[in-house]
């Protein structure tokens, strides 16, 4: 009985590490004011770190800081800095705010020789965005669910063993 109680711990165990393993802090300045504070990695672009994003992230921290559209900080950090989620994938920015960015900042960057590096067609639309979280909350209540019965078996095999040890002595 000792042993299925360590069985149901270890697992339990597990399954928080292996979320927690996907997800780091995010320190990186830009995004700061960002409604999240730690990211889903490895991120869509393949960076396994914070770290490795923020190297190639700091590229557009000059168009941040010129402002050159309202919704440039947004796209950069949930393209460099997905929000953790139960999902077993970072979640893209969508279509639409990859758009705005691009259409706001693109003047200025061909001024000074560069194009916008993303084609925005890549990211999903708002609509299937609003369907992948829909899918995440569905995902999400599913693994409460296997939580709340994995308390549960743990609870009763703690009370099976503390019964037992009353019984013996």
């Amino acid at each position: 009985m000792r042993s299925a109680l360590v069985l149901v711990l270890v697992l339990v165990l597990a399954l928080a590490c292996a979320s927690n393993d996907r997800c780091q802090d995010v320190t990186n300045e830009m995004c700061a004011g960002q409604p999240y504070s730690r990211a889903r990695m490895p991120n869509i672009l393949n960076h396994t770190t914070v770290d490795m994003a923020a190297l190639e992230a700091h590229q557009f921290a000059p168009l941040v800081k010129v402002r050159c559209s309202p919704s440039l900080t947004s796209f950069v950090c949930l393209l460099y800095f997905p929000p953790c989620t139960v999902l077993d994938a970072a979640t893209p920015p969508c279509r639409e705010l990859c758009q705005a960015a691009r259409d706001d900042c693109e003047p200025l960057m061909t001024k000074f020789g560069f194009r916008w590096p993303f084609s925005c067609e890549q990211f999903p639309a708002l609509l299937q965005y609003s369907e992948r979280l829909q899918r995440m909350q569905e995902q999400s209540l599913q693994m409460e669910q296997r939580t709340l019965r994995l308390e549960q078996r743990k609870l009763r095999l703690e009370i099976e063993l503390l019964q037992r040890q009353l019984r013996s002595g």
